[in-house]
């Protein structure tokens, strides 16, 4: 049982509410669609609107998806092209080792995923 007192249970939920949350069903169907979401948020930016901390909070849960996506599909080529994947020499031994590498940068990791859950939670209507 989860001893709720303890500070690191409130953060997997956050980034389970996170993960559960931040991407609608199109955005498993549409090859454009985080294309798209981060072309308008930067959109926005540059045209001195800004992002609202919610809106902050998103993108960088996007990130991290997308990150996490990137890294999961790099770790599956790897496992596949066998023994020959962990020599220097190969290309794919560079290509895991960076894709892993770029998954530990905080904005591409959890924390992307708990401040993101955090800022859900906080904004939940409780009449829902």
């Amino acid at each position: 049982m989860k001893d709720w007192s303890r500070p690191e249970a409130w953060a997997n939920i956050r980034e389970d509410v996170a993960n559960s949350t931040t991407l609608p069903p199109e955005a498993y169907t549409d090859p454009d669609y985080h294309a798209q979401e981060l072309a308008a948020a930067d959109h926005q930016c540059a045209t001195n609107k800004g992002l609202s901390s919610s809106e902050e909070q998103k993108v960088a849960a996007m990130l991290a998806f997308s990150t996490e996506s990137s890294v999961n599909a790099v770790s599956r080529l790897y496992h596949f092209a066998g023994a020959a994947a962990i020599f220097n020499s190969s290309v794919l031994q560079r290509c895991f080792r960076d894709a892993h590498g770029s998954a530990m940068h905080h904005v591409t990791s959890n924390v992307a995923y708990d401040k993101y859950g955090q800022e859900l939670l906080a904004t939940r209507d409780p009449a829902e």
